[in-house]
Order: C-alpha cells, then sequence, then structure tokens
C-alpha cells in the first residue's frame, strides 16, 4: 500500500530543520541566563577602590559548555555569553562601549580555552586523571591571559570616565 510521504520542512539557506534552530535559541537563552547569574554574582564580588572582579565565575560557565557540547554549539554559546555580559555590564557600572569589549573579551576567553582543552586533549575530555584537571586550569589561565590584554585599559574604568589612576 502507497503511503503519502510526509515533507521535511528546511531552512532555504543553510538546510537545518527547524527543530535545530529552536535547539539553538534555547541553548543561547539557557547560557544567557545561567552566564547573566554568574555575571551578577562576580559583580558583587568587585573590589571596592578599582572595582575590578578579582574572581569570575562566569567564564567557566561558557568554556565549561563548549568543552562539554563541542564546538557545533558554539555559535549560540557565544552569543548567550555575549548577551549576558553586555546585559550584566550596563546593570552595573559600565557604559555600552565598554560592555561590548568585556562581551567580546569573554566570548573569546572562553573559545581560548576550549580550544587549548580540545587541542591538547580531544574532543572526548573528561576529569578523571590528574593530568587532565591540570590541563583544564592551565587552559583556564591562557585564556583568561589571552581575554586580559584587550580589556585591561577598560577594567578600572568609570561611568564618569575617571578611572582609578
Amino acid at each position: 500500500m502507497l503511503q503519502k510521504p510526509q515533507p521535511q520542512i528546511q531552512h532555504a539557506k543553510t538546510g537545518r530543520e527547524p527543530t535545530q534552530w529552536m535547539h539553538a535559541v534555547t541553548l543561547t537563552v539557557s547560557i544567557s541566563i545561567v552566564y547573566f547569574l554568574a555575571a551578577r554574582l562576580s559583580l558583587a564580588l568587585l573590589t571596592k577602590p578599582d572595582g575590578i572582579a578579582v574572581f569570575w565565575p562566569a567564564a567557566g560557565v561558557s568554556a565549561g559548555a563548549l568543552i562539554a557540547l563541542g564546538f557545533g554549539a558554539r555559535w549560540p554559546i557565544i552569543f548567550g555569553t555575549m548577551a549576558a555580559t553586555i546585559l550584566a555590564n550596563l546593570l552595573g557600572d559600565r557604559n555600552v562601549w565598554s560592555a561590548v569589549l568585556f562581551a567580546l573579551c569573554n566570548a573569546g576567553e572562553a573559545l581560548v580555552t576550549a580550544w587549548v582543552v580540545n587541542h591538547y586533549f580531544g574532543p572526548d575530555f573528561r576529569l578523571n586523571k590528574l593530568q587532565n584537571m591540570v590541563g583544564l586550569v592551565a587552559a583556564a589561565a591562557i585564556g583568561a591571559a589571552w581575554a586580559e590584554n584587550p580589556c585591561q585599559p577598560f577594567a578600572s574604568s568609570r561611568p564618569n570616565g575617571g578611572s582609578t589612576f
């Protein structure tokens, strides 16, 4: 007996099914929410005289998601990280341009950290050996050092244009 085939709906340019887009949007929103909450916690820990975060647990959210989900999920994670960073910084004492710069630096830090882990340990990374744990800490340090260079001039900027120096 002949059956009527069900047509598959695909996006004209990318060929992706709508469910893939929905998964990407869901991942972006999820990363944004978790990253935003972690960023608000980080901003609550700012040092009083300098206004610099000494601890940024939000970086682990995006880097961990990239390591766990792989680079196939990089765009939703990058967009979620950037959106949450911009919102958290604007709700703090940063201006739009420094918020965008911090967003780029935070997304870049996650990418660099995840790339280092993937490059040296492969896509099946697990924290089951001391070598892997030390490698993750080293990758996080490399990512943080990479992100510090472009963001350092704006780290202690004040909303009124003054700095702590």
